[in-house]
């Protein structure tokens, strides 16, 4: 199928490999206005080139391994695993940055197949983007959209699998991304006595990444009920309570597994089952534990 996004890199591996050296890349066009690329890192060599977008679509993006910066002469952007970016930047130049180890899934949406398929969703990024304005900010690590990014890599990187089956993960992909942005205004609904007690209650949260409060006893510690707990985290840190206490306590554990193997790691943090700890990292990173301390060490 000829390519709904013409440009010199998408669709073209070989020209990704020479702006890119390093880039292992697939693309996949999904519809009419809607195509996906995934990228990895050749684990011998850091990535940084400068680019220009010639897409004329939004982009949204979620880091699954290493480390990524894309910059613009407006900011950078270094998104936690689970993370990434959501971008509608025509003609923009950009500095990119990457591990060896990165592995990094795209989705670009035109305009009017964004309309189309999210149609009041999507109202708090095409009021920019209908009036021309670029866009550029972080999306929220979440472990739904770390679970829909990661089945979009896998079914585009294996060449059997159907188109059918990569447009739904594609399409779940952007539900989670449309509706659960990052945004630098979100936090403007919260009071400053509300947001002094949120900020109390996520150190209270964290302070021991081995045992976690329950929420009633975070909400009374805090001097919040469960509801403004619950939703305050929301607004203020973009995503659950615990939903925020196992992304800190899964970036403790990769630091962890520098120096301990996993079983050691689990123990440090409070898991009894090393079967349990595997598969909350490998649902944070994609990567199983072992393998993580192997790309450490």
């Amino acid at each position: 199928m000829e390519s709904t996004f013409p440009s010199k890199l998408f669709g073209n591996p070989t020209a990704i490999s020479e702006e890119m050296p390093g880039v292992f890349s697939r693309f996949v066009d999904i519809d009419t206005g809607m195509a996906v690329g995934a990228y990895r890192g050749d684990r011998k060599r850091s990535i940084q080139t400068n680019m220009t977008n010639d897409i004329n679509g939004v982009i949204f993006s979620c880091l699954l391994a290493g480390r990524v910066e894309r910059s613009t002469c407006r900011r950078s952007i270094i998104p936690d695993i689970g993370g990434g970016h959501i971008g509608y930047t025509p003609n923009e130049h950009f500095l990119i940055k990457a591990s060896s180890t990165f592995r990094q899934v795209e989705l670009l949406v035109s305009l009017e197949r964004l309309i189309e398929i999210a149609g009041d969703e999507a109202d708090w990024l095409l009021a920019d983007v209908s009036h021309g304005r670029s866009v550029l900010q972080d999306s929220a690590p979440t472990p739904q959209t770390m679970a829909a990014a990661l089945a979009l890599a896998e079914r585009v990187e294996h060449h059997g699998t159907s188109p059918l089956m990569i447009k739904a993960a594609a399409i779940e992909f952007l539900a989670w991304q449309v509706g659960n942005p990052l945004s630098s205004q979100e936090d403007i609904d919260v009071p400053p006595r509300e947001r002094k007690r949120l900020l109390i209650a996520r150190d209270r949260l964290l302070m021991d990444l081995s045992a976690p409060p329950t929420i009633a006893e975070l909400a009374r510690e805090s001097g919040l009920n469960q509801l403004k707990l619950k939703r305050g985290f929301k607004i203020l840190f973009g995503t659950s309570v615990y939903a925020l206490f196992l992304r800190e306590r899964m970036k403790r554990a990769r630091q962890l597994l520098r120096d301990h193997n996993v079983g050691e790691t689990a123990h440090l943090l409070g898991y009894s089952n090393v079967s349990h700890f595997s598969r909350a990292f490998y649902r944070q990173f994609g990567v199983l534990p072992g393998q993580a301390r192997k790309d450490a060490v």
